[in-house]
């Protein structure tokens, strides 16, 4: 259904319940519900709804509840709402809505319950509403709480602002609910805070009893102030929460909290419930739970644990625990001298683990401890012996592989220094012929072996020489000694032998 008549009504006048929800309307006329004077519950739900006019609900003057979730509205204006004094309940949660006008809910003298969720609202303010309760203000876009300006809302208990953008919080920010000293549930779960100032919570100590910090980037409970009321105080070190004195259920599972401390706690006198589960707490002092002695429910469950200080539940009264959890940690047990395991059985039923214990339900009885702990050191000298043992391994090799790797370069460079020159003594180059001068006065005779005849080898007799090899003449002022794979050049010497010049012949061979 996409429209409907203005006439379906008019004779609908003791009408007191109406569902119109699940269709297809996107508009309303000013005068749809003109003559529902007696109507006491209006349901809009799930429609195309994106616009209210002034004065549509202007007879409804008995509505007590009025649900316009999931629509398309996108703002809220003045006298939207005008005639509805009597109005209960209004839910307007999963719209589109960007601004609500200051006084739009300033007629709504009987509210108890109002809802706009999951809108895009990031500025608030809602004044003179003196009956209102609980109040959704959770998945908008409010990134400090001082964004929400809420006066004069003496009965307010309960306060949604979980899935905002709120980073901080800070001593000014819940002023505004100093004259709400009936607020006992606070609800902040995934926002960004990771800062919360000392008196932060000072406006609403008294009253609050529940509250919820689930999914943010909180790391300690410590805070740190210059803004210490105390005269005699500049700078302050101390438990955010410890002015909460009527709390009784704190929960801050899913942050990044990664010791408890002693002090952390103070001043949690009623505390009865903790919820410190998925953290990253390695660390609990052993006083950390001294001041809470009304505990009945603690969840330590997957955190970083793998150790707790002896006696560390000790101030806890067991007959009162109703539920203990910490399983899902690093828990590391040493025979003879852990004591969890027992400490867990002695609560009984209390110990409601939601997964896996590990070791601390390991029974220890029958194994000496002596005998244990010998046990363990002769466990750690052996890893210790092949972890050096494994290490020199590597050091040797690696000396080796450079080693080796060192001598195959030198050997490569010598062997191809020692052999360059011997492809040229057995082939020689036509370049190198084609250099020797031409001259009448040739006194050395530098002589190869004919490669092209097999049987060339060198010898003293003349007759053989020009057949078997190759003679190159070079100038006198030139000798050429030969070495097996080297050739010196040297300044030749003339000499004569009985008045005669003497021819000097070099021959290359090897050997």
């Amino acid at each position: 259904m996409k429209s409907i008549d203005e006439k379906i009504f008019l004779n609908l006048a003791s009408l007191k319940y109406l569902d119109l929800s699940g269709n297809k309307l996107s508009q309303l006329k000013d005068s749809l519900f003109s003559k529902l004077v007696n109507l006491e519950t209006l349901l809009l739900d799930n429609n195309q709804i994106n616009s209210l006019d002034d004065g549509i609900f202007n007879s409804l003057t008995k509505l007590k509840t009025l649900t316009i979730s999931n629509n398309r509205l996108k703002k809220i204006t003045k006298n939207v709402f005008k005639n509805l004094q009597n109005l209960e309940s209004l839910n307007l949660q999963n719209n589109f809505i960007e601004s609500i006008d200051d006084e739009a809910f300033s007629y709504l003298l009987s509210l108890k319950h109002l809802d706009i969720s999951n809108n895009r609202i990031g500025k608030l303010k809602i004044t003179h509403l003196p009956q209102l309760e609980i109040l959704f203000l959770s998945n908008n876009l409010f990134e400090q709480i001082e964004d929400i300006n809420l006066q004069n809302l003496s009965n307010l208990n309960t306060l949604h602002l979980e899935n905002n953008k709120i980073f901080k919080i800070s001593n000014e920010d819940f002023k505004f609910l100093k004259k709400s000293q009936k607020l006992y549930s606070l609800i902040l779960d995934g926002n960004n805070i990771s800062w919360i100032d000392c008196f932060a919570f000072e406006p609403i100590k008294l009253s609050l009893t529940v509250l919820s910090l689930q999914k943010n980037k909180i790391a300690s409970f410590s805070c740190s102030s210059t803004n210490d009321p105390s005269p005699s105080n500049i700078y302050l070190d101390r438990s955010v929460f410890e002015l909460l004195t009527s709390l009784k259920k704190l929960f801050l599972s899913y942050n990044l909290i990664n010791s408890i401390n002693e002090g952390d706690l103070n001043g949690l006198l009623s505390l009865q419930e903790l919820n410190l589960d998925h953290n990253k707490i390695i660390k609990i002092s052993s006083k950390s739970f001294e001041e809470v002695k009304n505990l009945k429910k603690l969840f330590l469950n997957n955190n970083l644990l793998y150790y707790l200080p002896k006696g560390v539940f000790d101030n806890l009264n067991i007959s009162n625990l109703i539920a203990v959890d910490i399983s899902e940690n690093k828990w590391e047990c040493i025979c003879e001298q852990e004591w969890i395991g027992s400490w867990l059985s002695s609560i009984g039923q209390a110990n409601t683990p939601s997964g896996t214990l590990g070791c601390l339900i390991g029974k220890c009885e029958n194994i000496p401890q002596q005998q244990d702990n010998k046990n363990n050191l002769e466990i750690i000298k052996k890893e210790e012996e092949n972890n050096n043992l494994i290490y020199w391994i590597r050091l040797i090799a690696c000396i080796l592989a450079i080693s080796a790797i060192f001598f195959l370069i030198i050997a490569g460079y010598v062997y191809v220094q020692e052999n360059r020159l011997i492809p040229l003594l057995q082939f020689s180059s036509s370049d190198t012929v084609q250099l020797i001068p031409s001259s009448k006065n040739k006194t050395t005779i530098f002589s190869f072996p004919n490669p092209l005849n097999k049987n060339s080898k060198f010898n003293n007799n003349e007759e053989e020489k020009e057949e078997n090899n190759f003679n190159y003449y070079f100038p006198p002022s030139l000798s050429i000694q030969a070495k097996a794979g080297k050739v010196v050049i040297a300044k030749e010497e003339e000499g004569n032998k009985e008045g005669k010049k003497e021819k000097k012949v070099v021959r290359f061979c090897e050997k």
